[in-house]
């Protein structure tokens, strides 16, 4: 079993070359088992402008165990867009998300933590953790747009995670 789930917005952080995703995505992996559920794999699909990103994102996300929806992370999610639409604002696939790390009694890791900090029995990562922060004067690469691009060089990135 996996130690942590990671959620969809730090994995497009890592292909815009953001260094916080891809030293922390390192320094966990080095501890803990890695997960992605089958939301954030599809979410990051739709992301994909042509066959070669599609190609280098599973690539990538090939290095992470898979977790699929059943019934108990169905049954949760359901329970959480319940509890949690008319009062947060939860969405569904952040129901979805959320329901597999608990159910799957992992650590959920997200840069978005408002759209998760009210749910009660999940275990929420803060992000970006201190241990992660880049030195002083350092620089983040960013690969503009909204669309997350696979190149050559975030591919390279990857690679070393």
């Amino acid at each position: 079993m996996s130690d942590i789930l990671i959620d969809t917005d730090i994995l497009i952080d890592i292909a815009n070359g953001e260094a916080i995703a891809i030293e922390h995505l390192r320094v966990v992996s080095i501890h803990s088992a890695i997960a992605i559920s089958v939301l954030t794999h599809m979410e990051l699909i739709v992301g994909c402008r042509n066959k070669t990103e599609l190609n280098q994102l599973n690539q990538f996300l090939g290095r992470f165990q898979l977790l699929h929806v059943n019934i108990a992370v169905s049954s949760k999610a359901l329970e959480l867009v319940t509890t949690y639409r008319l009062s947060h604002g939860l969405l569904i696939p952040d129901a979805f998300i959320a329901a597999t790390a608990i159910a799957e009694n992992l650590a959920l890791l997200s840069k978005n933590q408002r759209d998760y900090r009210f749910i009660q029995n999940l275990h929420l990562l803060p992000y970006p953790p201190a241990t992660c922060l880049p030195p002083k004067g350092s620089r983040t690469i960013l690969r503009g747009g909204k669309a997350i691009a696979f190149s050559t060089v975030v591919s390279q990135q990857f690679s070393s995670i």
